[in-house]
């Protein structure tokens, strides 16, 4: 009698414990795709500051190359 409870223990335990892991498992998938989620944020949110960024950088060259022309243009008094 008592084999019989403690195998019936067993696979009520059995059990649980597969009901915890495949709980962890859809909570484990869970976060991954919103990790998946999130990287895909950051990475779009990146493309749009580095062509900010990349915008500065060619106007500030062209402030640099007319502030340039008119340094010159006032040292040769044109």
């Amino acid at each position: 009698m008592v084999y019989y409870e403690r195998r019936g223990l067993r696979r009520a335990v059995q059990c649980l414990a597969a009901q915890k892991c495949e709980a962890m498992t859809a909570e484990v998938h869970s976060a991954i795709a919103f990790m998946r989620d999130t990287a895909a944020s950051y990475r779009e949110e990146a493309k749009k500051i580095f062509k900010r960024i990349e915008e500065c950088s060619i106007f500030t060259e062209e402030v640099r190359k007319t502030c340039e022309t008119l340094k010159l243009r006032m040292i040769d008094g044109k």
